[in-house]
């Protein structure tokens, strides 16, 4: 499912979002691991304001920042949006956006996710 909506800053494709300043609008994370998270940018937008299309659930394309493993939990990276492997501190929360079907080996791999925006607390 992909939605058009507003973007509060210049979004790059294939990058997470998170709910913005206003109803309908998207930004990057300002941390990793942030809540609130909507989905995945499908297209890039230069310009704050203009609509941009998001994927929200379903399969999407999405930029790494680091190596994941195909089958890993997926969060963003604070300030790029870009995905990282789903880790942290022992019973903290997680605010993960989906699960990587494809392994990325390194920063700027584009792989494969299942969109799926959830919390889930780590072990």
């Amino acid at each position: 499912m992909t939605l058009g909506m507003k973007a509060d800053e210049a979004l790059e494709r294939y990058r997470i979002v998170v709910q913005g300043a206003e109803d309908g609008s998207v930004k990057y994370p300002d941390s990793d691991n942030a809540a609130g998270t909507i989905g995945v940018t499908q297209e890039a937008q230069a310009t704050a304001g203009n609509s941009v299309p998001v994927r929200l659930l379903g399969v999407s394309h999405v930029e790494a920042n680091e190596a994941i493993s195909a089958g890993g939990l997926v969060m963003c990276d604070a300030d790029t949006g870009k995905a990282k492997a789903a880790t942290s501190a022992s019973g903290v929360q997680l605010y993960v956006v989906g699960v990587a079907l494809e392994t990325a080996e390194a920063d700027g791999d584009i792989i494969k996710m299942l969109v799926r925006p959830g919390e889930t607390q780590s072990d």
